[in-house]
């Protein structure tokens, strides 16, 4: 039995995951960057005071306060968070300043997230505590020892699977197997490789496979025997899952976000074949005497975080005992935003689809069919997720929970601009259209284009 070995990350892991971070981090940035105007000024569809206010949406884990560079006049404070977030990834990538620049992509990610939380998901939520579990992490030169941060990582990382699998249907999961069915049904969701082999898979031993490895699989993680062994074959096990997943749905970074953490915990024997592969000699055992200041205020900062977090997903499976938390760790856990909630397809996936239509009038009477950021497309999508990126995606789905609301108002003007901006002419009009229509049960035809049914959400004035 090794104890040790269950929360001991190996100094060259923690090299992949600085790099891996890095690069994870870039490629939030570019992504954001392709929506800045629309997402992160006051000039697109918030402001920079809409969520501190309430106006039309206060983010499930309460608002925050952490917003860096709010001080700067719109639009320079995004830009800021943007250019800060950049120089981060890029210093972890060379590995230069890398405390520094660890801490610094966790809070440029955790403004942008505040910035606008209409647009945010459950990758971002993952990068942005991973960010900050290894800003707490011994750098690979200062020592191999398990510390609290890095028992936190683990924490986190089995947290992630386990009380997600609490979270679902064990009826719709295992005992069906329909979960997989239903969500690749989700037309907003499946991406083209996801709808041509959805009627192909073995779906319902998938379902049941998910369920199991979600709730086993962290027990296995934090298992003290067999432990090099269990740790391959749960990065395979974890990493095929995630593959999948990323190959038959448009979910963002989550799934290149969650492979990457996987990829820290496996053990030092993977990385002793890594370095006889590439012909590098060992890395000599650090001295642990050498500590750097500061290392017992981090490690305790990790540790009391750790708790919170525990303690905030105990609270989400168990909302009965979230008024037990004392307040202060659940205000802590909003402002930082530690708070998290592994809920997506649970209890199981919706039985409909949903999607918007975006149309827009021209002066002589023509409707054009609308991309999400307000092009103008050849005409109605043969998908929905053809044009719908995954801020776009949320977005959507954040109207239709707060319809009706300022932000429909919002969009519509965006729309009417960028409309405008391509035609030379201001549009007639633009309307806002829900549809959706009920996915077929497992075995069942698939619903034909006249089962879409349609309403309209919002209109502007002349249509």
């Amino acid at each position: 039995m090794n104890v040790a070995a269950v929360f001991r990350l190996d100094p060259r892991a923690r090299i992949a995951l600085r790099i891996a971070l890095g690069l994870l981090l870039l490629a939030s940035v570019a992504d954001r960057a392709r929506d800045f105007g629309a997402f992160y000024t006051d000039a697109g569809l918030t402001r920079r005071d809409d969520f501190a206010a309430g106006s039309f949406f206060v983010p499930w884990n309460g608002p925050s306060a952490l917003q860096p560079f709010a001080w700067l006049p719109d639009p320079w404070g995004s830009l800021a968070l943007f250019a800060s977030a950049a120089l981060a990834g890029i210093a972890l990538v060379l590995g230069r300043g890398i405390r520094v620049a660890a801490a610094a992509g966790w809070l440029a990610l955790t403004g942008m997230d505040n910035r606008n939380p209409l647009v945010i998901n459950a990758g971002d939520d993952l990068l942005r505590m991973f960010f900050l579990w290894f800003a707490l992490l011994p750098l690979p030169e200062e020592n191999g020892r398990v510390t609290p941060s890095s028992i936190a990582f683990v924490i986190q990382l089995a947290s992630l699977y386990f009380f997600s699998a609490l979270l679902k249907s064990y009826q719709d999961w295992v005992e069906e197997g329909s979960a997989l069915h239903y969500a690749l049904a989700l037309e907003q969701f499946a991406t083209p490789l996801g709808r041509a082999f959805r009627e192909h898979l073995p779906l319902a031993l998938s379902s049941a496979g998910v369920w199991w490895l979600e709730l086993l699989g962290p027990f296995a993680l934090l298992c003290p025997f067999a432990t090099a062994p269990l740790r391959i074959f749960l990065f395979v096990a974890f990493a095929g899952m995630h593959v999948g997943i990323a190959l038959t749905m448009g979910i963002g970074l989550f799934s290149a976000v969650a492979i990457t953490a996987w990829m820290a915990v496996l053990p030092s024997s993977v990385w002793d074949a890594v370095d006889r592969l590439l012909g590098r000699a060992p890395p000599t055992a650090a001295d642990p005497s050498g500590s750097p200041p500061f290392t017992a205020a981090r490690e305790l900062t990790a540790g009391f975080l750790a708790v919170v977090v525990l303690l905030g997903n105990i609270a989400v499976v168990r909302p009965a005992l979230a008024g037990s938390m004392p307040g202060v760790l659940a205000w802590l856990g909003f402002q930082l935003r530690t708070a998290q909630a592994w809920n997506m397809f649970s209890p199981s996936p919706a039985r409909f689809s949903t999607w918007l239509d975006l149309q827009a009038e021209t002066g002589d009477g023509r409707i054009l069919h609308l991309a999400p950021d307000g092009a103008i497309l050849p005409g109605l999508p043969t998908s929905p997720e053809t044009d719908l990126r995954e801020r776009w995606r949320k977005l959507h789905e954040r109207l239709l929970q707060t319809h009706p609301s300022e932000l429909e108002t919002r969009y519509l003007g965006l729309l009417s601009r960028r409309v405008e901006a391509a035609l030379h002419e201001a549009p007639r009009a633009v309307r806002i259209v829900q549809a959706a229509v009920d996915s077929a049960a497992p075995g069942g035809p698939r619903s034909s284009p006249a089962a879409v049914q349609t309403r309209t959400l919002a209109v502007s004035p002349g249509w």
